[in-house]
């Protein structure tokens, strides 16, 4: 099955979002950045994850839920670790 094209946008916007980020963000802080619906992201980042372009950071209390929760962050090249 082919991915949709609004798939593709919003993997991009995640990865827009995350790119101008300094810190991890959680699903649930990317929904609301991306004034998305609820569990866009959670969709989203695994293929992000499998696709080698964001990785999981830990888990903390989420900004807007409380909960703990996976965060997330670009995963930089080697080129950038130099």
């Amino acid at each position: 099955m082919k991915a949709s094209g609004l798939d593709s946008v919003q993997k991009q916007e995640i990865l827009e979002i995350l790119i101008g980020q300094r810190s991890c963000m959680t699903a649930r802080e990317l929904d609301i950045a991306l004034e998305a619906e609820r569990y866009t992201a959670c969709k989203r980042l695994p293929e992000l994850e499998r696709a080698g372009l964001i990785h999981r950071v830990g888990n903390r209390p989420c900004s807007i839920t409380g909960r703990t929760a996976t965060t997330w962050q670009i995963k930089k090249s080697r080129s950038q670790n130099s």
